[in-house]
């Protein structure tokens, strides 16, 4: 059997016949630069998911803190001596966050809108959220 190798190896060197011979090294240098590519493309989603879970966390959270204030300026009493602008920052789950809430009156149709605008750190909207309240005449 070591004989028949050794003279079918003698056989393709000398006739240059390469159709035993495996793979050449364009075809290997080919198929690492595909695996080449999709390791970086696989990389790159990785990457970018990430990103999108910490946005979407944040959005997640100013969203909360958006809602939790609108709800509290709604049962709140004093919105007619209250400012129409006011701002402040809130902590949440150990993220800093800074609000901005606008009052707008219609006398029309006697209500007041409450706005809370949510932003981040670097000055971002990332949440907000509008309640309206009815005020009756007394």
């Amino acid at each position: 059997m070591v004989r028949k190798v050794e003279k079918d190896r003698i056989k393709i060197l000398a006739t240059g016949n390469k159709t035993l011979s495996g793979f050449t090294i364009i075809e290997i240098l080919v198929a690492f630069f595909i695996l080449a590519i999709a390791a970086l493309a696989f990389s790159s989603l990785i990457t970018d998911s990430s990103r999108s879970i910490n946005l979407i966390e944040e959005r997640f959270l100013a969203n909360n803190i958006a809602e939790n204030l609108a709800l509290k300026n709604l049962v709140k009493d004093d919105y007619l001596t209250s400012s129409q602008y006011d701002e402040g920052e809130e902590t949440f789950l150990g993220m800093p966050f800074i609000w901005e809430r606008e009052l707008a009156t219609s006398v029309e149709r006697n209500r007041i809108e409450i706005e809370i605008k949510v932003f981040s750190e670097n000055g971002d909207l990332l949440g907000k959220s509008k309640v309206f309240k009815e005020v009756f005449a007394q």
